[in-house]
């Protein structure tokens, strides 16, 4: 998938002054984008997605792009930057690092344990129905694009993004860790921002007029 053209970002849509900036630094492009586009839909929230360069999607230069991002954007109270990654190939000690880089910039770590095809399974699956291995991770989400439509799989992450958090959150037991230790996902903790501007309810009607 190709990186998107980066906007301008508009303060001002009319009389709606409070637009909302969403820096989202990730480690991976796919299915990570593709997934938060599908909820760049309202004047008042506004995306800037930074893909992981060439050989340098290790943790320390997510801090380093999160911090050069920041620096070239009209930052304003309000406004949301997150560190989208995989627990599953990094050691405890190079995630400290990251961890304490969001504390210092006020970002969300939404890291998925194992990876992030976790967090798109729990829009459709128990955690109990939900396997721990990356492979496998990766595997069944394939699976569920092959069985159903593409605007039907994307209709299904839109309408269910409320359940994948409240699964995501009820599996979070261990709120002082600075990321999950078991399976899960901290995605949910940035998606519950989002959300707090543009309710999914007309999302879904938006979907639906933008897919006839």
């Amino acid at each position: 998938m190709t990186s998107r053209r980066r906007r301008p970002i508009k303060r001002e849509q009319g009389k709606l002054r409070d637009a909302r900036l969403f820096l989202i630094v990730s480690e991976g492009s796919d299915p990570e984008q593709s997934y938060f586009e599908l909820f760049d839909t309202s004047p008042r929230r506004q995306f800037l997605f930074i893909g992981p360069r060439k050989d340098r999607s290790a943790p320390p230069h997510l801090g380093r792009r999160l911090r050069e991002e920041k620096k070239k954007l009209d930052w304003q109270p309000g406004d949301v930057c997150a560190f989208v990654l995989d627990k599953d190939r990094w050691p405890d000690k190079t995630l400290s690092r990251l961890a304490q880089e969001a504390v210092d910039n006020d970002a969300i770590l939404a890291l998925s344990h194992p990876c992030f095809e976790y967090w798109i399974l729990l829009h459709f699956s128990g955690e109990a129905d939900i396997p721990v291995d990356r492979k496998a991770l990766k595997s069944m989400v394939r699976s569920r694009r092959d069985q159903m439509s593409t605007r039907n799989f994307e209709k299904t992450l839109i309408e269910n993004v409320h359940h994948a958090m409240d699964r995501a959150e009820a599996l979070d037991v261990d709120l002082d860790a600075r990321w999950p230790t078991t399976c899960g996902s901290r995605v949910y903790r940035l998606m519950r921002r989002m959300l707090m501007i543009q309710p999914v309810e007309k999302m879904k009607s938006e979907y639906a007029l933008k897919a006839r």
